[in-house]
């Protein structure tokens, strides 16, 4: 069963979403993350497990979800939410 976390940070008003995104960017092929004007998407591992980690960007503040590939253990929200 897939299991989704999200959760919104607050941002430093001097936090530049620009550069993060510029970085991650830099992949043409777009094979493990792709990145746009305001988001980005990061295929990873969490706890073993396929994931896709998305931040959107917006004005103070950014948006992360976690996209599990699998029933993700409880401790897992923790570590995403910090709740």
């Amino acid at each position: 069963m897939p299991t989704t976390l999200s959760c919104t940070l607050a941002l430093p008003a001097t936090f530049r979403p620009g550069d993060i995104l510029a970085f991650h960017r830099r992949d043409a092929h777009e094979v493990a993350e792709s990145a746009d004007a305001a988001s980005l998407r990061k295929g990873l591992v969490w706890n073993g497990l396929a994931a896709c980690l998305a931040l959107r960007f917006e004005p103070g503040r950014a948006v992360a979800e976690l996209a599990i590939d699998g029933a993700a253990a409880a401790e897992c929200s923790t570590r995403v939410t910090g709740h």
